[in-house]
C-alpha cells in the first residue's frame, strides 16, 4: 500500500523513492489504456519538482551566504568596497531566481 501512495505524484515523500516506486506500480497496469502515458507524466512532474527543490535549496544557501557576508562586512560600518561586494552577491542571487534589477 505504501508503494501505491508513493507512486502518486501528488503525495508527499522523498522524490527519489517516488521515482523508484513509480515503475513498479505502473508495471502492474501495463494493459490498462493510458497507464504508460500516466506513468511518464508522473515521472516528468516528479523530475521537475526535484529540479525546483534543488534550485530553491541553492537560493536558500546563497541567501544564507549573503546574510553572513553582510554581518561580517558591517562590523566596522560599510564602506564603498563593502557595499559593492554586497551588491554583487545580491545581484547574482537576483539573477539566479530570475529577477532583473533596472537602474
Amino acid at each position: 500500500m505504501q508503494d501505491v501512495v508513493l507512486a502518486h505524484p501528488d503525495t508527499l515523500g522523498d522524490i527519489n523513492s517516488k521515482l523508484e516506486v513509480i515503475d513498479r506500480y505502473f508495471g502492474f497496469s501495463e494493459l490498462q489504456s493510458g497507464a504508460l502515458e500516466k506513468c511518464e507524466a508522473n515521472r516528468i512532474c516528479l523530475t521537475l519538482e526535484q529540479t525546483v527543490n534543488e534550485s530553491l535549496a541553492e537560493v536558500e544557501n546563497q541567501t544564507r551566504i549573503l546574510k553572513i557576508k553582510i554581518k561580517q562586512l558591517e562590523v566596522d560600518g560599510l564602506g564603498e568596497d563593502e557595499i559593492e561586494v554586497i551588491k554583487f552577491v545580491f545581484l547574482n542571487l537576483c539573477r539566479q531566481i530570475g529577477v532583473s534589477i533596472q537602474k
